[in-house]
């Protein structure tokens, strides 16, 4: 029956940087994946030791686990403040998180794929995602006083979004088209598919007032 995986999630080694000056952790600074198992508590042993199981073989490092609610609790505080320690890393300035997902067995190689596009850039920027369904984002960091590193990140992401596509992976996975990937959306879908939603929006709102400037052009 497999391994009861209630939820799958990672972090790269920047973001449990941050979030270790963020709360005061000593989380070992290594992308890490974080696990959770629903199930008696026999069942959730059991899953727990065949995960530790597969890290090892894998080469992973350092697998823990825990059912009691305050040790669990502080394990998920990396994931669940990983924002905000990363907008507390760097004062002053803001996070741009993009959004992207890709078929699961791709996953490693769409975030090695964003890595390498953000790691020839000057803006510091770590990535977490949702190992489950394929979803990640990266958080990237830019001065809200200077217009142009917006910009520049906006081509970043449109660059990193094309590969995913390509990929066969989607421009978004959570945060939608907004006005933000429009373009994209007709990369990864076709203008005809396009022309066919538009006229779908059209029939429902023939006014146009519903969350106009989004999503088509």
């Amino acid at each position: 029956m497999g391994i009861a995986i209630a939820r799958c999630e990672f972090l790269d080694a920047q973001c449990i940087k941050n979030v270790n000056l963020h709360d005061g952790l000593s989380l070992t600074e290594a992308p890490t994946l974080l696990f959770e198992f629903h199930g008696s508590p026999r069942g959730v042993e059991e899953d727990a030791q065949a995960v530790k199981e597969i890290v090892e073989e894998f080469g992973g490092s350092e697998f823990e686990w825990t059912s009691e609610e305050g040790a669990r609790r502080k394990l998920w505080q990396a994931r669940h403040n990983a924002y905000w320690a990363n907008i507390a890393a760097n004062p002053g300035k803001r996070a741009v998180s993009t959004d992207a997902a890709v078929p699961l067995s791709k996953l490693a190689e769409a975030v090695a794929v964003a890595d390498k596009v953000l790691g020839g850039s000057p803006f510091p920027y770590s990535i977490l995602g949702h190992v489950a369904d394929g979803n990640f984002h990266c958080f990237v960091v830019t001065d809200p006083t200077k217009s142009e590193e917006l910009t520049e990140v906006q081509k970043l992401t449109h660059k990193i979004t094309a590969k995913i596509i390509a990929m066969g992976g989607t421009c978004t996975g959570e945060h939608g088209i907004g006005a933000g990937k429009i373009d994209d959306l007709v990369v990864e879908t076709g203008q005809s598919a396009v022309n066919v939603m538009k006229s779908i929006k059209a029939t429902l709102d023939p006014n146009g007032i519903l969350n106009p400037g989004k999503i088509f052009r």
